[in-house]
């Protein structure tokens, strides 16, 4: 009923994510069954620019598009634990991206 699109905030990405709503749109209006979009916001880091294009995207709200609020830290603990072949969970449960994935976890579940 749901997909979550994990993207980096760069420019690529945007442009992305806003033609596969407007493409969803048009299948909505067609009177298909979509199911709706939501973006995750993933490798976030903390700069000026980061949070510049987060402020663009959040505000595309009136299209329809959800934008969890949690976002997913930069962590190098990420790409190291599929190296291992190791969950993140088991891997690095305290890095910055495994607490933020739990916190995002529990609010995909309360939209649920």
């Amino acid at each position: 009923d749901e997909v979550v699109i994990p993207m980096e905030l760069d420019g690529f990405s945007v442009s992305g994510t806003i033609t596969m709503q407007q493409q969803l749109a048009l299948l909505r209006r067609s009177g298909l069954r979509v199911p709706r979009a939501s973006v995750l916001i993933n490798r976030w880091r903390a700069t000026e620019f980061v949070r510049e294009v987060e402020s663009q995207l959040r505000s595309m709200t009136k299209t329809g598009l959800l934008v969890y609020e949690q976002v997913i830290r930069k962590s190098e603990k990420v790409p190291e634990s599929t190296v291992t072949g190791s969950p993140l969970a088991v891997y690095s449960p305290r890095s910055a991206a495994g607490v933020d994935f739990r916190r995002w976890v529990r609010e995909f579940l309360e939209e649920v």
